[in-house]
């Protein structure tokens, strides 16, 4: 047997583990949405439970092109009892017209102006119940803020994020289906907190950080809450709202890519045996390699075709549950493309040791990470 045969077979064996692997791993996922489904039918049908609204305070940044109507939408929530602080740069005069502009507007709301250096110390001075923290330029719809909240029902969670989603095709159409992964992934692994713009904290939770997890931006404050493992040590577990937020940014340009490239290396660090079990649920991208290593065979498209249509079906189940159905089957020819950027990704991740989560203002302050130490912020 030639050196090129042994290869070959060995490389047809590797991919044949793999794809049994990403049968295995959304096999578990259309489980888990199934039973997360049937819980959230649940919740919603027992109309007898009294109002849950506990008071929130919205911290959320003044971005540069932000437009009013942006702002304007989370002064628009029906939501009875909530302040917003709007966080903005000194020197960005458009800002805080734009605030002073939302102030008058909505006058019967709790809305103050607040500098990127005070972020800290409102922190420590708000004796809100829930913080809500929202960076990036956004836009949600009315029942945000009251989807956001209510998860907190059940004791047990602390914190819950967000997916975003950007708008645009096909970029939006990407971002949809990334959102969908990440919370395929936290239904299997509800310690696991995905990378994002927004999220609501619990406040003793919150207080509790260690006082150098607290950054002068916000979106670095939402960084060193997502890399902390804090939460599961004081028994709080996390979920994700369902609902969707849109930005509003066109394109995928680099500063967005390096932010997902720093959340993937953060993820590496953090916790290793994820990341690197994170690589046994590209099935579909496997199932292809496969299928030209075999020229075309039988196992190839046998593999190839229940890789596809396993986790089309897993994420139709998880969109159909936790996003009212945002995942649609007109996404399926994407996956082979997105398994392969989404492959890409998780390869860089390997690269680097230091994490700079993206942060609001032009020089965003790098977050280091020591094998067996916490994130700290320098």
């Amino acid at each position: 047997m030639s050196i090129s045969t042994l290869l070959s077979l060995s490389a047809g064996l590797l991919l044949f583990g793999l794809c049994l692997a990403a049968l295995r791993f959304h096999g578990q996922v259309m489980v888990h949405a199934l039973q997360n489904a049937f819980e959230v039918m649940a919740r919603q049908s027992a109309a007898c439970q009294p109002a849950f609204c506990p008071s929130v305070m919205l911290l959320k940044t003044c971005q540069p092109g932000e437009t009013a109507a942006d702002l304007a939408s989370f002064c628009q929530q029906d939501y009875p009892q909530y302040g917003i602080r709007f966080v903005v740069q000194s020197h960005s005069e458009s800002s805080v017209a734009l605030v002073q502009q939302l102030i008058q507007q909505f006058p019967q709301r709790d809305i103050q102006q607040v500098n990127q250096t005070d972020l800290s110390q409102l922190l420590r001075a708000n004796p809100a119940q829930i913080w809500l923290l929202a960076a990036g330029n956004l836009r949600v719809e009315r029942d945000f803020l009251a989807q956001m909240i209510q998860p907190f029902r059940s004791p047990s969670i602390g914190i819950v994020g967000c997916a975003r989603v950007l708008s645009g095709h096909p970029v939006g159409q990407f971002s949809q289906l990334r959102a969908i992964e990440r919370q395929a992934r936290m239904l299997i692994r509800d310690t696991e907190m995905p990378a994002g713009r927004s999220l609501a904290i619990r406040a003793d939770l919150l207080a509790k950080l260690p006082q150098t997890a607290a950054p002068d931006s916000l979106a670095n404050l939402i960084a060193a809450i997502c890399h902390r493992d804090h939460w599961t040590a004081w028994g709080y577990r996390l979920t994700l709202a369902g609902c969707l937020v849109e930005s509003d940014r066109p394109s995928l340009g680099w500063r967005e890519l390096s932010q997902l490239l720093s959340w993937a290396r953060a993820r590496r660090l953090t916790n290793p045996q994820r990341y690197w079990q994170q690589g046994l649920s590209y099935g579909t991208l496997y199932g292809l390699l496969l299928l030209g290593l075999t020229q075309g065979g039988m196992l190839g498209w046998a593999m190839l075709g229940c890789n596809w249509m396993t986790e089309a079906i897993a994420l139709w189940l998880v969109g159909w549950g936790c996003f009212k159905g945002a995942f649609t089957w007109r996404l399926i020819g994407l996956l082979p493309l997105y398994s392969l950027a989404s492959f890409s990704l998780w390869l860089c991740g390997f690269w680097g040791q230091v994490i700079a989560p993206a942060a609001a203002s032009p020089t965003p302050q790098p977050v280091s990470y020591a094998p067996g130490r916490q994130l700290s912020v320098r």
